[in-house]
């Protein structure tokens, strides 16, 4: 089933794509006065242009976002920071009669621009994703609705053709000291029984049942903990890619990214928490297939899919589980990235509780040991 919805993938990777972002970024910091901030190479603050507050992002004495102060951090860390830059810099554009490219991809639909001068990270507001195809932004201001929308995808909030975008996340991947996002507390009321002495806490699936986020937990009985154990090969591997731990150790990956270019390719290697850290900062989320486990052999896929975007990085991963569990072992990943998933439905399924009858026991899979 995995191998089939490769082949489909594999059908869709030559899609092209254009964004105005960062030639965006320019001509605001051309008409707007960054002299409170011009001596600092680094900085994350918010000034004043005209009525409108403006927030400014420097990173190595390089505007890396300008736009208006619109959404609260934690809001971009659970949803897509860089759409939501985004849409704050072309509201921005939009406010100032700025005319460029990129704000041809965004409207207000409710409201007009000038309800942004009195609009910040406080105000009442929702973020709607609509099938992957477009979001919907609105906010609650004095009783009235001012909505913005645009249609999604990785065209809309990078730069650059494909070529320069899958160049961008890698070079991105290879300079990530980001660690992963913490998971949060292990609700004991979900968990199910694994085989004699697991449990595991369901997650979703992802295309079909075989793919999911679930992980896989052992208890000393007084808490638990990711299954990271040479007994149970597999399931400390799913473990790895979706649930952070310090259990794991720094364990490498290989990575060899097949270009969009035909016949072009790149190769890395970097840790395991460095890439699935820089990926999810991306807003994506990881989900792990087993294809085949023989010999001692595991092959499976991971996919990183972004909601918001639509698209999917797709890693084929080879790995000798019991070498990594000791330390001695390292992962090879061929990936393509960037995979549109526009057209698949039904992305994320929840999961469906089994009865014990159709439930997957630990013994069955044990045979490929």
């Amino acid at each position: 089933m995995i191998k089939k919805f490769l082949l489909m993938l594999g059908l869709t990777v030559g899609l092209p794509c254009l964004s105005q972002i960062s030639k965006t970024n320019s001509e605001l910091v051309s008409v707007i006065d960054l002299s409170a901030v011009a001596d600092r190479p680094v900085c994350d603050t918010v000034i004043s242009h005209g009525d409108y507050s403006v927030r400014v992002i420097k990173e190595n004495d390089k505007v890396s976002h300008i736009g208006l102060n619109l959404f609260p951090d934690e809001m971009k860390s659970s949803v897509d920071a860089e759409l939501l830059e985004y849409i704050e810099t072309s509201l921005l554009c939009k406010c100032l009669g700025l005319k460029t490219e990129s704000l041809n991809d965004l409207s207000v639909t409710e409201g007009s621009t000038g309800d942004f001068i009195n609009i910040t990270p406080a105000t009442p507001h929702s973020v709607i994703s609509n099938n992957s195809r477009s979001m919907t932004v609105e906010w609650n201001l004095d009783g009235r609705n001012v909505k913005v929308e645009l249609p999604v995808g990785y065209q809309t909030a990078k730069e650059g053709t494909r070529s320069d975008i899958e160049d961008d996340f890698v070079a991105g991947v290879k300079r990530s000291v980001s660690q992963r996002a913490g998971k949060p507390a292990i609700d004991s009321v979900a968990l199910e029984p694994y085989g004699d002495a697991l449990y595991i806490l369901p997650g979703g699936s992802y295309m079909n049942k075989e793919i999911t986020d679930n992980v896989y937990l052992d208890s000393d009985g007084e808490a638990m903990t990711p299954v990271w154990n040479s007994a149970y090969p597999a399931e400390s591997v799913a473990n790895l890619f979706i649930y952070p731990s310090n259990l794991y150790g720094g364990q490498k990956v290989n990575v060899t990214v097949l270009k969009h270019q035909y016949g072009e390719k790149e190769t890395f290697t970097v840790t395991v928490d460095q890439l699935l850290a820089y990926a999810e900062k991306s807003g994506c989320q990881p989900f792990w297939g087993v294809e085949r486990f023989e010999n001692g052999l595991l092959e499976g896929s991971l996919f990183l899919y972004n909601p918001t975007q639509g698209y999917d990085h797709v890693f084929k991963v080879t790995c000798t589980p019991a070498d990594l569990i000791s330390g001695t072992g390292e992962i090879e990943a061929r990936a393509s990235l960037f995979v549109p998933t526009n057209n698949v439905q039904n992305l994320y399924a929840p999961y469906e509780k089994k009865s014990e009858d159709k439930k997957i026991r630990y013994e069955k899979n044990n045979k490929n040991k």
